[in-house]
């Protein structure tokens, strides 16, 4: 597909629809991993055979960012654009700026998590493992240099947990949906190695991770069942629920995997 781009440095499109405009291509070319300057130009040239492909589109003014989010992220298909002069129209336009700049977020998304669900949710997963890595050092530390933790860390604790297990979860829904999306599309085999390497050591250290958590509360579980409490810090019952989270997480998405593989299998051999 050729579009027309209307983002040259004497558009005069209004200020709010170019700001607009430069938020989606903004967004769009970092979920697709490509330049796009203008995802809603009216103006483009494309074939017969490939707006077969792009089908089905919306009926409203969000069927051009829908367009131009479909042919980046489809495998087969590519995007070139052509700078343009564009005059500000005569009369009024039909675009709702507030409307139709949702609608054309959320055809955006959709396509994101049709296509490249990955991209989406490993990039929020990524962000929550970044504040992991802020936070923990610290704590780590301590722990390490035999220091006597006090009590108010356990609010640190908690927040590493909910980020570290919402990570994993959200990277869990992104590498699965991801596999997901291949399979409709058609595209399993360009599913890149890296990714079913990964897959396939979940497992492992997922039970690893579980066993591991275990044995950090052995002295502490001990303790409760024998003397009806714990005198052992509260960061063993931190740490070790951390580790027994992370693996049930681990497990539970190649679980998933496992029974997607079955799932496929089975469907091969019905047809």
């Amino acid at each position: 597909m050729v579009l027309g781009s209307r983002m040259g440095p004497h558009s005069e499109m209004p200020f709010v629809r170019r700001v607009g405009n430069w938020i989606f291509s903004v967004l769009l070319g970092a979920l697709a991993h490509k330049k796009i300057q203008d995802t809603a130009s009216g103006m483009r040239v494309l074939t017969a055979e490939s707006i077969r492909k792009i089908y089905p589109l919306p009926d409203g003014l969000h069927f051009t960012p829908a367009m131009t989010s479909r042919v980046l992220f489809k495998p087969g298909l590519s995007l070139c654009e052509v700078p343009m002069p564009y005059a500000e129209r005569i009369g009024k336009s039909k675009l709702n700026v507030l409307k139709d700049g949702l609608r054309f977020l959320r055809v955006i998304l959709e396509m994101a998590l049709i296509y490249k669900p990955l991209q989406f949710f490993g990039a929020v997963a990524a962000f929550l493992f970044m504040i992991c890595l802020y936070y923990a050092p610290g704590l780590i530390a301590e722990i390490v240099r035999g220091e006597s933790i006090r009590d108010d860390r356990i609010y640190r604790m908690l927040a590493l947990i909910a980020f570290f297990v919402g990570g994993l979860t959200l990277l869990g829904v992104g590498i699965l949906g991801q596999k997901t999306a291949a399979l409709l599309h058609g595209t399993a085999e360009h599913v890149p190695l890296s990714h079913k390497r990964i897959l396939r050591w979940l497992a492992p250290i997922g039970a690893f991770s579980i066993l591991l958590g275990i044995a950090v509360n052995i002295a502490p579980l001990r303790e409760y069942v024998t003397l009806g409490k714990i005198l052992h810090s509260w960061i063993y019952i931190a740490m070790g629920s951390l580790l027994f989270l992370a693996g049930l997480q681990l497990l539970a998405i190649a679980i998933l995997d496992s029974i997607l593989d079955l799932v496929v299998r089975h469907q091969g051999m019905k047809d």
